[in-house]
């Protein structure tokens, strides 16, 4: 499962099986796009891998998504400013 909350609280989620790659991390972000047209998307998120890969980078600098979605990496070690830990306790 993938899950990411708005600053409102409002819970975006994906399910899906088998292990999460960039690009079911691309999925993920293409689909809470879409939910929220018109509205640039500040993304917080852990310092996992499929945060941080190139695959990742090519999603956002794309043309559907260019500027629309901003990702900010939390430092390491951090979960208490993360407010989504909050659904796999």
């Amino acid at each position: 499962m993938l899950a990411a909350i708005s600053p409102d609280g409002q819970l975006f989620y994906m399910l899906h099986d088998g292990s999460t790659t960039a690009e079911t991390f691309c999925e993920f972000l293409g689909r809470i796009s879409a939910e929220v047209p018109g509205q640039t998307i500040h993304l917080v998120a852990d310092g996992v891998r499929i945060h941080t890969a190139n695959r990742l980078r090519e999603f956002l600098e794309g043309e559907l998504q260019r500027g629309r979605i901003e990702v900010r990496i939390l430092p390491a070690y951090s979960p208490e400013l993360n407010p989504v830990e909050t659904l796999w306790s």
